[in-house]
């Protein structure tokens, strides 16, 4: 990727804030990255901590790595992308701040690949590993994109969200027959 800020050596809760003139916290230390005012950097990768990304109204490219991180696209179109079934566990999954159905993306083919799953958008867990289903909590008003890699019908990999995911927004997941973009 070009015009990133690459961190993924660090394990330090990081703070990477790509707007233009802001500071970002990383390796243990604070204010100690800074972009100039007229300069966009497009994307980021976190490291191993609870990181905190927010983007810029470019089209970025967000990666939290291992760790429950809080991403935030804030404007453009925004990929968030997941190499690893470990970027996003059940229990310290990553919550997307501001995602916006049909503009913003989940891309899930690297860690699909890696993991060596095909995902299938399914209403419920069947006992298949691959198993994707979507659901919305209605006492918290959160949505959860959760994966059963194994076939044991329990959620492994885990995105949480303040906004809707439909389907049709995440790449590396196969719809059902019948179902139109």
């Amino acid at each position: 990727m070009q015009d990133t800020f690459d961190f993924s050596a660090f394990c330090q809760n990081q703070r990477i804030d790509l707007t233009p003139g802001a500071s970002s916290d990383i390796g243990g230390l604070k204010g100690n990255i800074s972009i100039a005012t007229d300069t966009v950097i497009k994307n980021a990768i976190g490291g191993n901590g609870a990181d905190r990304i927010t983007g810029n109204s470019a089209d970025n490219v967000l990666v939290g790595a291992a760790g429950a991180d809080k991403l935030m696209g804030n404007g453009g179109f925004n990929t968030f992308k997941y190499r690893a079934a470990a970027d996003s566990l059940r229990d310290s999954a990553d919550l997307l701040v501001d995602f916006t159905t049909g503009k913003d993306t989940i891309d899930l083919s690297e860690m699909s690949a890696k993991e060596g799953v095909t995902l299938n958008y399914v209403s419920q867990y069947s006992g298949r590993a691959g198993d994707t289903i979507l659901v919305r909590n209605p006492a918290t008003n959160r949505y959860f994109l959760g994966i059963d890699l194994t076939g044991d019908r329990k959620t492994d990999f885990l995105i949480k969200s303040t906004r809707p995911i439909s389907s049709e927004d995440v790449i590396g997941l196969n719809l059902p027959v019948g179902t139109y973009l």
